[in-house]
């Protein structure tokens, strides 16, 4: 059997945890050996439990059905962490062998605290056969596609745990910005909008995932988020801030921006909210060094909506080509 034969110890067990009264503190728990039933549990369940991520705490399992779970992760956009259930936050687990696919999963990866994740490296490569191939090539398309460096497959140190240096190395730990594009100009409706898409995977609470700009009159300039799903209320309050810099060895000045309009409404399961403002009531574009708008809903009703951009000279230049290239 490639990297590890069935451990002999308590088969996974899945379950989720909330380590708090919000849906962003929840967990699906992976606990125990990983085997095929394990996979079909985890596929089954998953969708019908609160919360984004995956706390591992496994000695290994079987090769092969951890790469299948590790590609179930993925394919579902959850992140993984490696620990316990505890009070209030999670302790300290384990992440051996095998488990290591499973983990490579996650859109973010990370270790609680105390917590510990090793692999066996070459010592595990079992007598060759075309399953044991079969393993090493998906193991291998999995941890690339994750931008996991492969050579962890080879690491010779396979008694003790990664060192924080590995980890990094290997790029092992890894935890995305919630981060927005640069500025993109497109031509729409004979004029131009400029937009911004996220780069990192919205989640229930956090639905935004695109923002842009444009304008219909000589006067006005509009902002559009738009949210996966739709919005159960427009009861929401909207909010733009603007930072700018003058002159620029100075602190960025935070202005509260008033917003002459608000609407909102949903098509094909998304939400949007547009944001109508006097122009006039930006500071200077050349100066503005981010943006931020938002539409704050109850939790009840979705949660706050919401994107940032930090601009550069390419992203005010853009905004400024919007303003004079309205949308009919």
């Amino acid at each position: 059997m490639l990297f590890l034969s069935p451990i002999h110890a308590a088969a996974a067990t899945i379950e989720n945890v909330c380590f708090a009264n919000v849906w962003e503190s929840c967990s699906i728990v992976v606990d125990g050996t990983i085997t095929a039933e394990t996979v079909a549990d985890f596929a089954t369940k998953q969708s019908q439990m609160d919360g984004g991520s995956v706390m591992l705490n496994s000695d290994g399992g079987d090769a092969a059905a951890a790469i299948a779970l590790g590609e179930l992760i993925r394919e579902r956009g959850l992140s993984t962490f490696v620990g316990t259930k505890g009070f209030g936050e999670p302790g300290s687990g384990v992440c051996q062998n095998a488990c290591l696919f499973a983990y490579a999963g996650g859109e973010a990866r990370y270790l609680a605290s105390g917590s510990r994740l090793s692999f066996s490296g070459p010592d595990t490569f079992a007598a060759a056969s075309n399953e044991a191939v079969k393993d090493v090539v998906r193991a291998t398309a999995l941890l690339m596609a994750q931008s996991i460096d492969p050579a962890v497959l080879l690491r010779e140190d396979a008694s003790d745990p990664f060192s924080d240096q590995e980890l990094e190395q290997f790029n092992l730990v890894y935890i995305p910005a919630r981060a927005f594009s640069a500025l993109v100009l497109e031509p729409y409706n004979g004029g131009l909008v400029a937009f911004s898409e996220r780069q990192d995977t919205p989640y229930p609470y956090d639905r935004a995932t695109h923002l842009t700009a444009y304008c219909r009159s000589d006067t006005d300039i509009r902002f559009l988020l738009t949210a996966t799903g739709e919005f159960m209320s427009d009861r929401g309050s909207a909010e733009i801030k603007v930072w700018n810099q003058m002159p620029v060895d100075q602190p960025a000045v935070e202005t509260s921006i008033v917003i002459d309009e608000v609407a909102t409404w949903t098509n094909d399961g998304r939400g949007f909210v547009e944001f109508t403002l006097d122009r006039d009531a930006l500071p200077d574009i050349a100066t503005l060094t981010a943006i931020d708008v938002s539409y704050h809903l109850s939790r009840a009703d979705g949660s706050r909506v919401w994107a940032r951009i930090d601009l550069v000279g390419m992203d005010r230049r853009m905004i400024g080509s919007v303003l004079e290239n309205c949308i009919s």
